[in-house]
């Protein structure tokens, strides 16, 4: 949650805590024009194998280098519009 408020700007505009007042099981938290809506598994279970394996969130965005994180071993994604071939790969030595 962290990460989505303090890291890129979004606020928090509904939010579920069936168990008590600090415990978010689901929320809906906004940017502008973008929505976002995190769940928590219910089961309350943690999955096998690493946290964030097998899942990408790719944000489209106006300056994707003004926003790269990676946050808590989740893969998530940063784009926007460039004239740079595609597969380059960034490099922070190389300032553009």
């Amino acid at each position: 949650m962290r990460f989505y408020r303090d890291g890129l700007g979004f606020d928090l505009k509904l939010k579920w805590t069936p168990d008590a007042p600090d415990q978010i099981r689901w929320c809906q938290l906004e940017a502008g024009a973008v929505a976002l809506m995190l769940q928590e598994d219910v089961s309350g279970r943690r999955p096998d194998g690493e946290l964030g394996q097998g899942v990408s969130v790719c944000f489209m965005c106006k300056d994707a280098l003004a926003v790269y994180r990676d946050a808590d071993g989740y893969k998530i994604d940063f784009e926007s519009p460039t004239d740079v071939p595609e597969e380059t790969e960034y490099d922070p030595g190389v300032h553009a």
